[in-house]
């Protein structure tokens, strides 16, 4: 992290600084890298035994996931990034808007990301088959604790969860996910390096994954989550 004092105001017994930073980070369980920049604010209270921190503004210069309780209000310049690197209480890093951090409700409520492989699957009916539950984040061995799974070269979709093939190569970084055109019956192909996935869970959350290696009838993923309802993937 970098950063520097762009400015200090002293008004009503209190001091106003104004931080600008510019940061980056890896996150070690992905090799994603992130980026941010921004304006903070801090403010101090002059009191018998000097000044105090009374309060800050966000960004939070600390990338705080959840900021509601810490943070009083939000710096309104031109230099702040879309979006903010954030860090929960299990390491992990994402990205979020001002709006998201600001307002979220859970301090867990931030994009999980990472990768997976499936590679058995059984004809059905059958009750075992690599598949993965994007709720819980974790890779499943049973048909019934998944919500998409691996047969032969498709991806099924289970529990309630649709999915959209949109049957191309493109980025996952960057991408908002259709709110339409998902289907129960959505049998996407996992064949084909490349390939995008858009998952819609019932609960009205959303998942994106791409095929990344198709090997040894073993088939790589990555892929995002974002437990908090949003479409945008950054």
């Amino acid at each position: 992290i970098d950063f520097s004092i762009s400015g200090v105001a002293f008004s009503n017994n209190r001091y106003y600084a104004s931080v600008y930073f510019n940061r980056s980070v890896d996150d070690a369980t992905t090799g994603t890298s992130y980026s941010d920049r921004g304006v903070t604010e801090f403010s101090f209270d002059i009191g018998e035994k000097g000044a105090m921190l009374l309060s800050m503004k966000n960004p939070l210069i600390f990338g705080l996931t959840y900021a509601a309780d810490i943070a009083s209000g939000t710096t309104a310049s031109a230099q702040n990034s879309a979006n903010f690197i954030t860090i929960n209480n299990n390491g992990s890093v994402g990205q979020s808007t001002l709006a998201d951090i600001e307002s979220g409700d859970d301090a867990n409520d931030y994009m999980t990301s990472g990768s997976f492989s499936l590679q058995a699957w059984c004809m059905p009916p059958c009750a075992v088959a690599d598949g993965f539950n994007f709720t819980n984040d974790e890779k499943t061995t049973t048909i019934a604790a998944s919500e998409v799974y691996k047969e032969n070269n498709i991806l099924v979709p289970n529990a309630g969860v649709a999915l959209y093939d949109y049957g191309a190569d493109i980025s996952i970084s960057g991408i908002t996910v259709p709110d339409a055109g998902y289907s129960t019956f959505t049998f996407a192909d996992i064949a084909t390096i490349g390939n995008v996935i858009a998952a819609k869970l019932p609960n009205n959350t959303y998942a994106v994954m791409k095929v990344t290696n198709v090997a040894g009838g073993i088939v790589y993923f990555d892929y995002k989550y974002n437990p908090s309802g949003s479409r945008t993937f950054p």
